[in-house]
């Protein structure tokens, strides 16, 4: 009787699971990077391509920190459009993020602590 029971509650897990909210259809990285969500350009220069592909025509070139719009996406591409400028095309998803990655100050002198 006990492996009746627990072949029914199996079956139904995923379900309570997924109506529980302890588990989703969509992973938190791609639910935060829908539609329409503001990005901006991660790496130091990233090509803007007239489609998701390696071999798709370069249509800009976007520098760090340059911001986007996000209008669609698959497979490691996101097409987006470009705030500055309004035109559209296909970057890596891997190229562009929520927040800007901070670089790290350059030294452009030696400093030292005033003697006293």
């Amino acid at each position: 009787m006990m492996r009746k029971h627990a072949g029914w509650f199996l079956s139904c897990l995923p379900a309570v699971l997924l109506l529980s909210g302890c588990a989703t259809t969509k992973s938190p990285k791609s639910a935060a990077l829908g539609p329409g969500s503001v990005l901006v350009v991660t790496a130091e220069r990233a090509n803007l391509r007239s489609c998701s592909s390696l071999r798709c025509r370069v249509v800009a070139v976007l520098e760090h920190g340059d911001g986007v719009v996000r209008i669609g996406g698959k497979k490691g591409w996101v097409k987006v459009r470009v705030k500055a400028t309004g035109r559209e095309g296909w970057m890596a998803a891997r190229l562009v993020g929520k927040e800007t990655v901070k670089k790290q100050p350059e030294i452009t002198e030696e400093w030292s602590a005033p003697e006293k």
